[in-house]
């Protein structure tokens, strides 16, 4: 079972290098077809509002956002373990 484990690792993580390449690749044309010459990328953390339940012992749930002020549109949203 260990090898059939290492095995579904290694495919994981190439398939998130693979979806790296298509997500950069896809920002860059969005990126050139709306004429975007600079851009910065902001990053921010939120805490999702009454995402906690203190009868239930549920914390909130703290994410991390990237947003590109060039196209005006968020790039992306993860949770994140703490705040």
């Amino acid at each position: 079972m260990p090898g059939t484990q290492n095995k579904f690792i290694k495919f994981i993580k190439n398939l998130k290098l693979e979806f790296q390449r298509v997500f950069i690749d896809w920002t860059q044309e969005v990126k050139e077809s709306l004429g975007i010459e600079k851009d910065q990328i902001c990053v921010d953390g939120k805490t999702l509002r009454g995402s906690f339940n203190r009868s239930k012992s549920i914390q909130a749930l703290p994410r991390v956002n990237a947003w590109s002020t060039g196209a005006s549109m968020s790039l992306g949203q993860v949770p994140t373990e703490e705040k």
